[in-house]
């Protein structure tokens, strides 16, 4: 289980090194509503593709495109990758059509 919550320096955090590094396995953090993803400045690197039926377990409603410190215009569908047919873009706070899965290169 991954557990940020007591990282010193919660503003710049670097998820390279994380399990699987470029393929980031998140299923396990079930408070992901109490991280401070506002710095996360390297989200391109972040491949969220094995959320494996984690709907029910993680609470992505508190994360939106204010939180992520991204410039409105710049939030695009190439940041994060939903190969999941049932891990839908509802479970964030983006502005995006429910029906839009994101995709991006392979790390």
């Amino acid at each position: 289980m991954i557990n940020l919550m007591f990282m010193e320096n919660l503003a710049m955090i670097n998820l390279m090194f994380l399990e699987n590094f470029a393929m980031i396995n998140l299923m396990f953090l079930e408070n992901l509503a109490m991280i401070n993803l506002i710095f996360l400045k390297n989200l391109a690197m972040i491949n969220l593709k094995f959320l494996q039926n984690s709907s029910a377990m993680i609470n992505l409603s508190q994360v939106s495109t204010e939180l992520l410190g991204y410039d409105q215009s710049q939030v695009s569908t190439e940041i994060l990758c939903y190969d999941q047919p049932h891990v839908s873009t509802e479970l964030l706070s983006y502005d995006q059509p429910p029906s839009c899965f994101w995709r991006t290169p392979r790390l």
